[in-house]
């Protein structure tokens, strides 16, 4: 999976198409996880800050690992709009860690 990620990111950079935003939030929104996480990682890669609403919604309703993959993206992409999310997804995922004390 990590080639063709690899290739979709190289393709989408070249094209510089805005479609391609459209397309990563379909894709975000998709009840396919394979496909999310491809998406997520594009949106990641290309530093494309447009897609944080829709990682903010996989990370509240996603199942399985997708809150996570949500995370990683919402960490590489540096937006403060992500943080409160980020506290809750490691606090439901990881519950022994306690996000409060980690708080400035």
């Amino acid at each position: 999976m990590r080639a063709c990620v690899v290739a979709a990111i190289e393709i989408l950079k070249l094209t510089q198409d805005p479609q391609v935003l459209n397309f990563l939030i379909e894709a975000l929104d998709a009840q396919d996880s394979w496909l999310q996480t491809c998406a997520a990682e594009v949106a990641g890669a290309l530093g494309e800050k447009r897609v944080v609403p829709a990682l903010l919604r996989l990370a509240q309703t996603g199942s399985t690992d997708m809150p996570l993959v949500a995370l990683r993206t919402l960490i590489s992409l540096g937006d403060a709009r992500a943080i409160p999310s980020c506290s809750a997804i490691c606090t439901r995922a990881l519950p022994s860690c306690n996000a409060k004390r980690y708080r400035p």
